[in-house]
């Protein structure tokens, strides 16, 4: 039927519809029965009884060349298409319902647009011709459609919210470049072919809840600005989200996958969810990109277990060690604090209290009665949370997570210099041993300006103190004190025994503090016996700097095994 008699027909009613079709379908029947049907492969008739079936049984709605617009309401629920049904660059300006409506042969929406609320609930298309829905500015909702020939949405452009709920494509459906301005439902939709969605552009939430994909899924280049949720979906042929762009949460929480998954120059803006995922072989994460690490999300740190345990099952050792340092990372502020929470504390007391006045002192702290069923810990992970949280610390400045070999050697010498200095501070060679703190202090500054050659710097920090001379000398002994407090400091960062005598470092503690008895200490002139003097603080000092220097040493090791993967 041309487009005329299709719009007469339809405007006829519902009953002078399915009479048509009913004897459409007879016709068929027969043909088939006496073995007059014969088609050429790509659809079209072989003799004149078959082409002229295919020329009454088909309805016309719209044409490129012809468009239709339907300015109201469209009932077309329960209708049956039993020839090519065109309804291409048709516009639905009212509510266009297909409900249960049953497409035998090709079906044409190409550049259709659908103004308002398309339903599509329960619909079976059998085939559909190549078709492409462009424009689609109100909601649509096909459930239970069913496609069993190649369907195309290639350049789709869907404004309105979409549906797509327990659809069955039999055969590859195309989506590429496919435009979704709102939500869209794909739940329980079944993928029998392939299902390419290259460069397919989602700009709110997508989602493929309980979806079974049994050959390919391309989503390569695909952009999803909203949260695209995978959950329970089924990949029996393998899934590539190469290039793809995940702008809101990305989540494959208990997805199956049994072929090969790739994820390759893959965009996250916030952290994957793969909790309880599972693939049969690991999937493909080079160059992936997660650009927020860290959230209030109460989950975040399992997601990173998840990844890991991802990354332990492809060998990946350098995303298993930086997800291991996201999950440290997670936990911090949620169940890794600081120490105890002196404001929950103060609002727990605000809420237990009857006091009116004490409520209305407490108004910051927003009472409502639905607060008074809140949980408010007072110290949320306990003593091993707190522990967590500074260890985790320490482990991250001191190297980065064991994956610096810089950091330990810097804060190996650093430290030292520390070190040296406080040895250095209680060296005393002045005035009967009189010498104030702040001179000793301002001493010790001087001293290192003049050995580091900053002689403007020494003189400044000299005329600082109390007329103390900025050229000190060992208290017994030969040498000069600042090199024997360094020589000091070395000698205890160094961690391996048996490097150095013990009667140099005897020296060293005899320079810096004296000799027993101290009457006996004469600078420039050693006894064959003597007993140096060590200060109690010092003797702590020293162990001190061998535990600190002990761990740095340990950590920049740990670094080199990491960096080279030494098992």
């Amino acid at each position: 039927m041309d487009r005329e008699e299709t719009l007469k027909l339809l405007a006829s009613g519902q009953d002078a519809w399915r009479s048509w079709a009913t004897v459409m379908q007879r016709r068929r029947t027969d043909l088939e029965q006496t073995n007059r049907w014969e088609t050429h492969p790509d659809g079209q008739g072989r003799n004149d009884e078959t082409r002229a079936w295919l020329r009454d049984a088909a309805s016309n709605f719209s044409s490129k060349e012809l468009p239709h617009t339907f300015d109201e309401d469209v009932d077309l629920s329960g209708l049956e298409f039993p020839g090519y049904a065109n309804f291409e660059a048709v516009t639905f300006k009212g509510v266009g319902r297909f409900s249960r409506s049953r497409f035998l042969t090709f079906t044409n929406f190409q550049s259709a647009c659908f103004c308002n609320e398309t339903d599509f609930d329960d619909a079976r298309f059998s085939g559909v011709h190549p078709s492409e829905i462009t424009n689609v500015e109100g909601a649509n909702r096909i459930p239970n459609a069913r496609f069993s020939r190649n369907v195309d949405f290639t350049n789709a452009r869907f404004h309105g919210k979409s549906g797509f709920r327990k659809v069955v494509f039999e055969r590859t459906v195309w989506f590429n470049r496919a435009v979704f301005f709102e939500d869209v439902w794909f739940r329980q939709v079944k993928f029998a072919g392939d299902a390419p969605f290259w460069s397919a552009q989602f700009c709110k939430d997508a989602w493929f809840l309980e979806a079974s994909f049994d050959n390919e899924a391309w989503f390569r280049s695909t952009s999803f600005n909203g949260d695209a949720n995978f959950t329970q979906v089924d990949f029996s042929g393998g899934a590539t989200f190469d290039s793809a762009n995940f702008g809101g949460s990305a989540i494959f929480r208990a997805a199956q996958c049994h072929g090969a998954f790739s994820f390759e120059s893959t965009y996250f803006c916030h952290v994957p969810d793969f909790i309880q995922a599972h693939f049969s072989e690991a999937p493909h994460f080079d160059n992936i990109k997660i650009a927020n690490l860290s959230g209030q999300n109460t989950n975040l740190a399992s997601r990173f277990r998840a990844l890991k345990r991802i990354a332990i099952q492809g060998h990946d050792y350098a995303r298993e060690h930086e997800f291991f340092v996201g999950e440290l990372k997670s936990m911090r502020g949620y169940l890794d604090t600081l120490g105890p929470n002196p404001l929950n504390w103060l609002r727990l007391s605000a809420l237990n209290t009857t006091n009116q006045s004490r409520r209305i002192l407490w108004r910051w702290s927003r009472l409502t009665a639905n607060e008074r069923e809140e949980s408010l810990p007072v110290w949320p992970g306990g003593v091993s949370g707190s522990l967590r949280y500074w260890f985790g610390l320490g482990y991250q400045w001191l190297s980065n997570f064991g994956r610096s070999l810089i950091l330990p050697p810097v804060w190996w010498t650093v430290s030292t210099i520390a070190f040296a200095s406080l040895y250095l501070g209680f060296h005393d060679s002045r005035s009967n041993f009189a010498i104030t703190r702040y001179d000793a202090f301002v001493s010790v500054l001087a001293d290192w300006a003049r050995h580091l050659g900053l002689s403007r710097m020494s003189i400044y920090f000299s005329n600082l103190s109390s007329g103390i001379s900025p050229t000190p000398t060992c208290i017994a002994g030969p040498g000069d004190p600042f090199w024997a407090a360094l020589g000091l400091s070395i000698r205890k960062a160094l961690v391996f025994t048996g490097i150095d005598s013990p009667e140099k470092l005897n020296q060293l503690y005899a320079c810096l503090y004296g000799l027993y008895p101290l009457e006996d200490a004469r600078p420039g002139i050693l006894p064959d016996r003597f007993v140096p003097i060590i200060p109690d603080t010092i003797a702590f000092t020293g162990v001190l700097q061998f535990m600190f220097s002990a761990l740095l040493v340990f950590l920049f090791f740990l670094a080199v095994r990491n960096h080279f993967r030494i098992k």
